[in-house]
């Protein structure tokens, strides 16, 4: 996977990993669900927190709807 060059494709990525779910992975355990639910839940968080990530959304016209 290549690493995003610029900060709005660096949003795309985690607003595309916010939206994903774990449970289809192949040979997943439950632990491992758990582990990056709390990972994914963290990058939900930060996304639709107006003091955090969201006025960067709106500035590079992203939007978040989690």
């Amino acid at each position: 996977m290549r690493t995003p060059t610029t900060v709005k494709g660096y949003l795309k990525m985690l607003i595309q990993i916010a939206e994903e779910t774990s449970v289809d992975l192949n040979n997943i355990t439950d632990e491992e669900i758990e582990i990056i639910g709390n990972i994914r839940g963290g990058i939900q968080n930060e996304l639709g927190d107006e003091e955090g990530a969201a006025p960067l959304l709106r500035k590079y016209n992203l939007k978040y709807e989690g």
